[in-house]
């Protein structure tokens, strides 16, 4: 009979009989104990069990509409469901990610209690689950990040992110979009833990279930979050990075003060960076990676604009260099700007950032060097800048005004001490990409709070709720 009405078969109705089954044969083996000619243990419920796919579209039913509704509440702005930044101190994980993850607790004890064998149905019920935490990624966290072009992934969230354009197309984002983006990092973070800590719980009763794909989604977004974060900051300091080559810096005949293109970048960090530090007091390992990331990617494009100044003149070179020594001062500072706590960055910021502005007092230092011979120079050269090649080298020559005869010589010179080598892409820096993969960001994460940036969590109580008795 069941057979035949398969298709009008319904979830809450099949449980309510295989309930009824396990009473009247709990029932039978009491009255009538196991022997070896027969026992009513299972006899009549293991039937049920070829129809539990009927469970398992309900489920599957359940969570896509939970997910739709979870989706449709941040993009009306619900506050429900979306932090208030008037009312939060710092960034806060969305409460659909806990409420996510105690309905699928309710899936995983359901499926329990429906099959004779267990362990089959939840087999089936891990697809759901995986589904389920790969659609929350990137329905209710990605589709609400704003995209690298300044437009959002989804075309109808464009109520939540009205991006503010000055002069160029560079994505900046307003304090209510920085506390947004910060929450579904804060997000996506808590959910790969919580998605490790739901791995722990069904290996025990499924030995090898693999839960690392999601987890990698999830870390990434927080990836993704970050790079949409550090956009924002260097993209507002462009300005001041293309003044640096408007100067006539071969006119320049004297050092003074700092140059205002510096000041304009410590201005808009110091204005920016400590609401970021407030916003991920919660998740201080991703404010340091953020931090680095920035500092690293400030440095890649100084570089470029100091390739950019051609002539310097010496004067022109020495004003560049303390220029060069107030920005790497103020980068190793930054993790720390207006903070109540002096706190010393940890070492691995201190040596990406070093590492990065090191390179432009290099390229300063060679552009004050008087030329004597090719080889001494290209010798001279190649101490300061070991791991260069002849593409850089050609845009220092043009700094240093060479003309084309001296410039041929050295590059001659540099091939010949070099070979193959000289052509070579130079090293990039720890930092300096333009993107990092969600492992990549996640082992920079954690050796960022092994380095002494310890983390706190605003949700303990749902954690230890969300954790029981999986």
């Amino acid at each position: 009979m069941m057979t035949r009405r398969r298709p009008d078969l319904d979830f809450r109705l099949l449980g309510h009989a295989i309930q009824h089954t396990r009473m009247f044969e709990a029932l039978l083996t009491k009255r009538f104990p196991p022997k070896a000619d027969f026992n009513f243990d299972k006899a009549i419920w293991s039937v049920f069990d070829s129809f539990l796919d009927v469970f398992i579209n309900a489920q599957e039913k359940t969570l896509n509409e939970f997910l739709e509704g979870c989706a449709n509440k941040i993009r009306s702005g619900n506050t429900t469901e979306v932090p208030s930044r008037e009312c939060s101190t710092h960034a806060v994980p969305f409460s659909s990610s806990a409420d996510m993850f105690l309905l699928l607790k309710k899936v995983i004890t359901e499926c329990s209690k429906l099959s004779s064998e267990p362990d089959a149905l939840l087999k089936d019920v891990v697809g759901v689950v995986r589904v389920c935490l790969r659609n929350y990624a990137h329905g209710c966290l990605t589709a609400f990040l704003p995209t690298a072009h300044g437009q959002q992934s989804s075309s109808s969230t464009a109520n939540l992110f009205n991006l503010i354009r000055e002069d160029t197309s560079v994505l900046r984002l307003t304090p209510d979009q920085q506390f947004l983006t910060c929450c579904i990092l804060a997000t996506a973070d808590w959910c790969a833990e919580t998605t490790l800590q739901l791995q722990e719980k069904l290996a025990q009763r499924l030995p090898g279930v693999d839960l690392s794909q999601e987890m990698e989604t999830f870390y990434g977004i927080t990836n993704q979050a970050l790079a949409v974060l550090v956009q924002d900051l260097e993209g507002a300091c462009d300005a001041a990075l293309q003044a640096i080559a408007k100067v006539t810096w071969s006119a320049v005949d004297g050092v003074g003060d700092e140059s205002p293109f510096i000041g304009a970048i410590r201005s808009h960090l110091r204005g920016t960076v400590p609401r970021l530090r407030d916003l991920l007091s919660d998740r201080r390992k991703y404010f340091a990676h953020l931090c680095l990331k920035l500092a690293t990617q400030l440095a890649h494009k100084f570089v470029g604009a100091l390739f950019r100044c051609k002539p310097i003149s010496t004067h022109g070179a020495e004003q560049l260099l303390l220029d060069t020594h107030s920005l790497k001062s103020f980068l190793l500072q930054m993790p720390s700007l207006d903070s109540a706590i002096a706190a010393k960055p940890p070492t691995a910021y201190v040596n990406g950032v070093s590492a990065a502005m090191n390179k432009a007092e290099m390229i300063l230092k060679v552009v004050m060097s008087n030329v004597e011979t090719p080889e001494d120079f290209v010798e001279h050269y190649s101490t300061l800048l070991p791991e260069s090649n002849t593409s850089e080298l050609q845009k220092v020559l043009d700094m240093h005004g060479m003309k084309k005869v001296e410039q041929t010589a050295i590059l001659q010179a540099y091939r010949l001490k070099f070979g193959a080598a000289a052509d070579a892409t130079p090293a990039v820096p720890v930092g300096m990409g333009n993107s990092l993969s969600a492992t990549q960001a996640l082992n920079a994460v954690v050796s960022m709070a092994a380095d002494g940036l310890a983390e706190t969590t605003s949700m303990k109580r749902l954690e230890k709720l969300v954790k029981r008795n999986f």
